[in-house]
């Protein structure tokens, strides 16, 4: 644990005020206090000009996020181009102006070349700036961890258990792990982490599900009018499909919301009441626009899990 060096600068600097005090009374020679003292503040303003630029360095948290990012991206031991554009975005999301961005992604092609370090060989030390910031801004970290991972469509191992050390060092709980996890499996499968290109090819899927929605509905209500037998079968069938849609749409609600589907209702209210107040946009500030859209969209889709949930069990 890293001692305060305040109670000694104080009793250095009261030490040479009285040794100053005692030379003049002797010597009487008040110049050479003057030059001393001049070249003592201009020391002094020195090493503390260079200690307060170290300790604003150390404050800066994103080169952390960076080696974070390069330690998922290598877990795998397949540097594939699809991440890499990936973390090309995380990195456009916390540096503003492109010199910023350049040097950001050449620190973190450094690290990823660096095959011999290991994350895991870092106290918490390493992490407490991130660990510092607020549960919705490091979620939103951990969020961007698993972009990453999850940018070629396979969770493997390795990177499981990188973004696990992560968690943990971050201070962040098993059952916080979850919801995070499954909030962010919500906005993926919405397309918020995919490539400009693939959110566009997912919106016009989305458009052309909707049209071909309307286009069944209409056949459907067609064939009603000349088949009772196969209205009656496809009604049935429906009825299943929509069943099993319930029940996963309800699962899905329970893992973002944090609790089992056994949880009382007080229980429910409470982990609502509670990441309401985590994932509240204000809290993601720290991390600039891009972290407080997403945090809206993460406080989304906690407010959809609790009207699943509110009406699977009739909640008011």
């Amino acid at each position: 644990m890293k001692k305060n060096a305040t109670p000694i600068i104080i009793f250095f600097l009261t030490f040479i005020i009285i040794c100053c005090f005692i030379f003049v009374k002797i010597t009487g020679d008040i110049d050479f206090i003057v030059v001393f003292w001049g070249l003592f503040l201009l020391i002094f303003g020195c090493i503390f000009s260079l200690n307060h630029a170290e300790k604003e360095q150390k404050k800066d948290y994103r080169p952390c996020i960076l080696r974070m990012l390069a330690e998922v991206m290598k877990a795998d031991k397949k540097n594939m181009v699809c991440e890499l554009e990936r973390v090309k975005s995380t990195i456009r999301r916390y540096y503003k102006t492109k010199e910023e961005q350049d040097a950001a992604l050449n620190e973190f092609q450094f690290f990823l070349k660096e095959y011999s370090y290991k994350i895991e060989n870092e106290g918490y030390e390493y992490f407490y700036n991130i660990k510092k910031l607020t549960f919705a801004a490091k979620s939103e970290i951990i969020m961007e961890l698993l972009a990453v991972a999850y940018a070629d469509d396979n969770f493997h191992a390795n990177e499981k258990f990188k973004i696990g050390y992560i968690i943990s060092r971050l201070g962040i709980t098993t059952q916080e792990y979850n919801s995070i996890k499954a909030i962010f499996i919500k906005k993926y499968k919405e397309g918020h982490y995919k490539s400009e290109d693939k959110q566009k090819s997912y919106q016009s899927k989305c458009n052309e599900n909707s049209d071909n929605k309307f286009h069944n509905y209409n056949n459907h209500q067609e064939s009603n009018n000349h088949n009772k037998y196969n209205n009656y079968k496809h009604s049935n069938e429906s009825r299943t499909q929509d069943s099993s849609n319930t029940s996963t749409k309800e699962k899905e609600a329970y893992d973002i919301l944090g609790v089992d589907d056994t949880a009382s209702v007080e229980e429910v209210k409470k982990a609502y009441r509670a990441l309401a107040i985590k994932y509240h946009p204000d809290n993601a500030a720290s991390l600039g626009d891009e972290a407080i859209r997403q945090a809206t969209e993460s406080m989304k889709q906690i407010n959809m899990a609790w009207e699943v949930v509110k009406t699977a069990r009739g909640i008011k």
